[in-house]
């Protein structure tokens, strides 16, 4: 794919370079830059006119008259190459600027006609006018993120961006600069996309840096005008995928933002239909019945029909449907960077899809549900262990008098896999995702029963520890089923408390108390949350606060597998427990050695 076809594909017709290197070389500019720069202007220029600008740095009136005399004294062309090494001395970053030739490729390559090629100076109003009712959809953009003959330290480039976002241009801009490289264009393009607008809005277009050295060719092709101008080439391929990628990503966002509010519309209004009677019968009623909250019908229908809405953008809406048909064709240019390690931000989509923090299963006092995840205080002879219950969700859901239909459930150990490629196992079964870019698997032999209405305790607390201490208070914000359980479990170890701080010394502490063991199995890494290990009340001091009698399991929630995910983990627990097992078979087939073949002897 050719360069100008890659573009093509961006809807763009028109390439605008807005570049120093373009600036005219009027004999008024030329005097104006070399007095403003004069010490450095100097030590490049011809010696007429370094000997005015050395009476011009040291006071002398008659300066500024030698001066306008030698430069009008200059062709036209030997203004520009003054010109043109006045600016390399001002750009003197450490990195070679642009050669004519690398200049001259990309204009053929891009076919952009000399009458394209401007420089800063006026090149704002020339912007503003062509993208005018939006008449610069079809144009890009090229522009030098520092202009040499601006103030130190400007991004002149990037005002120019300001300025096309403000008057609401539709053009494709790509911005020019050494001070990024091939592999931290991406950080360059965050950086001063955050400048143009502080807050990120989604208004802001998406911000397409180009390294310079990109065009920069490397070993042998350096050495041939073919392969120099292939480096180019390539080099401006994946800048114009790069931006194509960001370009129809940020249409289709930016048409979403606009369709979410009336998406969001239309199924408040929708619900605002349903008569009163039907929202207490179908809505309220029905919720509380099956022991979630109240709103949880309003949450499923508000969530149900914004998904409908936006499955019917992505699938038919047209200029959606383009966006996609650009990226396709955009496929086949290689980027050429590795991207095995994966961006935070997607990281954090992916999580979001399959993982439910612990901020919010906790500091709701959501109650257990199958999935939820645990982890253990790391103790002083084994590290912090993580484990996840597995429970048909029908069976652990609470209804309105505290029951459930099953009062215990399994625990199964959470390992994390050391080498990803390790072949699988039946009893280690991988989780379908990665859990904080880690692979972790359920290892089936480190499984027990596990008491529900104990483990109850951890959606009692903000900080979902699996912890009671006396008078412990009951959060208001729970559900009705959860409120009965509670004071059964609570009036059940409130004894356990005061049965062993009346024992006092009499009583030893490893003794276990029935009424606080949370599992069955009491070995391997269930020894350390098997029974509830008994905490004794403390005063408060300067640095710690007062500690409670009761009791703790060493355990705390840290989040949630979301469904189906969880269910997905359960049915291959039960398609594993729930497999045939057969006798050993004493007569399994067995190859028969080979004979051992006779010693040859001697020839005769």
């Amino acid at each position: 794919m050719k360069p100008v076809e890659a573009l093509e594909l961006l809807g763009s017709k028109r390439v605008i370079w807005i570049d120093d290197r373009f600036a005219t070389a009027s004999p008024e500019k030329l005097i104006e830059l070399l007095i403003a720069h004069a010490e450095d202007a100097g030590g490049v220029s011809p010696e007429p006119i370094q000997q005015a600008l050395n009476k011009v740095v040291g006071g002398d009136d008659t300066g500024n008259h030698e001066l306008e005399q030698a430069v009008a004294n200059l062709t036209e062309a030997e203004r520009v190459s003054l010109l043109r090494k006045v600016q390399l001395r001002l750009e003197d970053n450490g990195a070679e600027d642009l050669s004519d030739g690398q200049i001259d490729s990309v204009c053929a390559h891009l076919h952009i006609a000399k009458e394209d090629r401007w420089p800063f100076e006026n090149s704002e109003v020339a912007m503003l006018e062509l993208c005018k009712g939006g008449g610069d959809a079809e144009i890009s953009y090229i522009i030098d993120l520092n202009d040499v003959q601006g103030a130190d330290g400007n991004t002149r480039g990037l005002d120019l961006l300001k300025t096309l976002h403000g008057a609401g241009s539709k053009a494709t801009a790509l911005l020019l600069t050494h001070y990024a490289t091939k592999t931290n264009e991406a950080e360059k393009e965050l950086e001063l996309r955050n400048l143009l607008l502080q807050d990120g809005s989604l208004d802001v277009s998406p911000v397409c840096v180009i390294a310079k050295d990109r065009l920069d060719p490397e070993g042998e092709a350096a050495s041939t005008t073919e392969g120099r101008d292939a480096t180019v080439a390539m080099a401006l391929r994946i800048a114009i995928k790069r931006a194509g990628l960001r370009r129809n990503v940020h249409e289709v966002l930016t048409r979403v933002h606009r369709h979410i509010a009336q998406a969001f519309r239309n199924a408040s209004n929708d619900l605002l239909e349903v008569p009163p009677e039907q929202l207490d019968e179908y809505v309220i009623g029905r919720a509380y019945a099956e022991g979630v909250s109240e709103l949880h019908v309003v949450e499923r229908a508000l969530t149900a029909s914004m998904s409908e809405s936006f499955r019917h953008m992505f699938s038919v809406d047209q200029d959606t449907r383009e966006n996609e048909r650009r990226l396709r064709s955009l496929r086949g240019v290689p980027l050429g960077i590795d991207a095995t390690v994966h961006h935070k931000k997607l990281e954090m989509f992916r999580a979001q899809e399959v993982w439910e923090r612990e901020d919010l299963v906790n500091n709701g006092c959501s109650p257990l549900a199958c999935g939820d995840v645990f982890e253990m205080d790391a103790q002083h002879d084994a590290p912090a262990y993580r484990f996840i219950l597995l429970v048909q969700p029908c069976d652990i859901m609470l209804r309105p008098k505290g029951d459930r239909d099953s009062d215990a459930g399994f625990l199964v150990m959470l390992k994390q896999l050391e080498n990803i490629n390790d072949p699988s196992s039946q009893k280690q079964i991988r989780l379908p995702f990665l859990l904080g870019g880690k692979q972790w698997v359920c290892d089936l032999r480190k499984t027990t029963s596990v008491r529900l209405d104990l483990l109850d305790l951890v959606s009692y607390r903000a900080d979902g520890r699996l912890e009671y201490h006396v008078d412990q208070a009951v959060p208001d914000c729970l559900l009705p089923g959860q409120q009965v359980l509670s004071a059964s479990v609570f009036g059940s170890l409130n004894k356990a408390v005061k049965t062993r701080l009346n024992a006092g010394a009499a009583l030893p502490k490893e003794l276990k108390d029935a009424r606080c063991q949370l599992t069955l199995a009491t070995s391997g890494p269930f020894r350390y949350i098997a029974h509830g290990t008994f905490v004794e009340a403390k005063a408060a001091t300067a640095i710690q606060p007062e500690v409670c009698a009761g009791f703790t399991w060493n355990l705390r929630r840290i989040g949630r597998v979301r469904m189906p995910y969880a269910s997905a983990i359960l049915g291959s627990y039960l398609a594993v427990v729930d497999r045939d097992a057969f006798d050993l078979d004493y007569l399994r087939p067995q190859t028969p050695k080979a004979p051992d073949m006779p010693v040859c002897g001697p020839c005769a």
